[in-house]
């Protein structure tokens, strides 16, 4: 998941690829491959982090600043 999370370029109907929910799709993370409803946004960004200090997946760049921050 080394890109950052963001807005999707066009919002359209779809099944989210975390939940399943046929839903109004307005984000994506292309780690992922595919869209996810804002519902599920906060657990992807979780599951991302808990990846990131496991050293499973390298960080984006936000994440890198979010780091040398602390």
């Amino acid at each position: 998941m080394g890109n950052p999370i963001s807005k999707a370029l066009s919002i359209g109907l779809g099944h989210c690829i975390v939940c399943g929910a046929w839903a109004k799709l307005e984000m994506w993370d292309d780690g992922l491959n595919g869209r996810f409803c804002v519902e599920c946004c906060d657990y992807v960004v979780d599951a991302e982090a808990l990846l990131v200090r496991q050293r499973l997946v390298r960080p984006g760049p936000e994440r890198k600043q979010e780091v040398n921050n602390t």
